[in-house]
C-alpha cells in the first residue's frame, strides 16, 4: 500500500506530517509516498522542494533504521494477554458486526452527502454543518475549473451550485467531471426556463 503525504491545499512543511513520515519509515520500509493535492497548486519550484524535503525525510529515517534497527511495533492488550503485532493486525470483526458497521457508514455518507435522513445517535444541527462544508468544498474545488462561469454569474454561483449539489451527490469521477455536470445541469435548467418562458405557438389556420 502507498502511504500518503496528504496536504492537499498547503504545503507539507515541516510539521506533523513529516514527523509522521519519519516515525513510519523508522519502523517499516513504505513501498512509496504520494504528495497529493487536490488545488491551489504551486510553482513547479516548490512543489520540487517539498518532494526533495520528503525524499530527504524518508532517506534520515531510513538510515537511522539501517543504524539501529527498526523501532517495535506497539502491541495492543485485551483482558490482560498482550497482543503480537500479527494478531493486533489480521484480527477480524463477526461478520454481523461488519454488516453493522457497513450500514452505519452507508447511513452516515447518505446524510453528509446525499440528503439522506440524519441517522440515529447524530445530533442533526452539527451533521448539517459538516454536510454543509463539503458542499462548500466541492464548490471550491469546481470553481477554478469554470472561470467564465463564474465571471458571468458572480454571486449566483454559488446559490446555483449549493441547488445543484442538492440533486447531484459527490462524484466519484473526480472535480473535473462535477464541474462538466454542474455546466450540463446549468444548461438545462437555461433551456427549461426559456421553453416555459415562450410564448404559446398559435394555432395553424
Amino acid at each position: 500500500m502507498v502511504r500518503h503525504a496528504r496536504t492537499h491545499a498547503r504545503p507539507s512543511g515541516s510539521g506533523i506530517r513529516l514527523r509522521l513520515l519519519a516515525e513510519l519509515t523508522a519502523r517499516c520500509d513504505p513501498p512509496g509516498v504520494l504528495l497529493e493535492r487536490d488545488r491551489d497548486y504551486p510553482p513547479a519550484g516548490e512543489i520540487a522542494a517539498e518532494l526533495a524535503l520528503i525524499r530527504n525525510t524518508v532517506e534520515e529515517a531510513r538510515a537511522s533504521r539501517s543504524a539501529t534497527g527498526p523501532r517495535a511495533p506497539r502491541v495492543r492488550s485485551r483482558g490482560g494477554h498482550r497482543l503480537g503485532p500479527r494478531q493486533a493486525v489480521t484480527r477480524r470483526l463477526p461478520g454481523e458486526v461488519r454488516d453493522r458497521l457497513g450500514k452505519a457508514q452507508h447511513d452516515l455518507l447518505t446524510a453528509l452527502v446525499g440528503n439522506g435522513p440524519v441517522p440515529a445517535g447524530f445530533d442533526a444541527p452539527r451533521l448539517g454543518v459538516q454536510a454543509r462544508a463539503l458542499v462548500e468544498r466541492r464548490e471550491r474545488m469546481v470553481s477554478p475549473l469554470l472561470p467564465g462561469l463564474v465571471w458571468d454569474l458572480g454571486a449566483r454561483f454559488g446559490t446555483l451550485f449549493r441547488a445543484y449539489a442538492a440533486e447531484h451527490p459527490p462524484p466519484v469521477e473526480g472535480p473535473r467531471y462535477d464541474a462538466d455536470t454542474f455546466a450540463r445541469y446549468l444548461a438545462s435548467r437555461t433551456r427549461s426556463a426559456r421553453s416555459s418562458s415562450s410564448p404559446p405557438t398559435p394555432p395553424a389556420c
